[in-house]
């Protein structure tokens, strides 16, 4: 969803320079269009992740992420890292040391398929 993050950025990074308190600056990953998707094959890929705020408290850039749908098993590992290196580079556009990252999850959820993988990094 890189691109749609992209083209959000340049107006949020603006908002937080400008309004360092500000509780608008948020990037939307879902848009209205994905909705077609709706009644498809459910291997089509939905975006899972929907929004991220940003916010600088204590000095310090923060995000949040939503996700409507997360595969704990398998990709939350990539999720994590993805969201981290986002905050990590708008903190450095921004010239502000990393704060916390959060997140909501609506369905956290592990497949029946990936429970040997569970099981494997659980008991070696």
């Amino acid at each position: 969803y890189g691109p749609r993050i992209a083209h959000q950025l340049p107006k949020v990074l603006e908002e937080l320079k400008q309004n360092p308190n500000t509780r608008r600056a948020c990037v939307l990953i879902l848009s209205e269009a994905d909705n077609c998707l709706y009644g498809k094959d459910e291997t089509i890929e939905y975006p899972c992740c929907f929004n991220i705020t940003f916010s600088i408290r204590n000095g310090k850039l923060n995000s949040h992420f939503d996700m409507r749908s997360e595969n704990t098993a398998i990709v939350l590992q990539l999720d994590l890292y993805l969201q981290c290196r986002v905050l990590i580079e708008v903190a450095k556009i921004l010239d502000l040391p990393v704060g916390k990252i959060s997140s909501n999850i609506v369905s956290a959820h592990i497949y029946n398929r990936d429970l040997k993988y569970i099981e494997e990094i659980i008991y070696g």
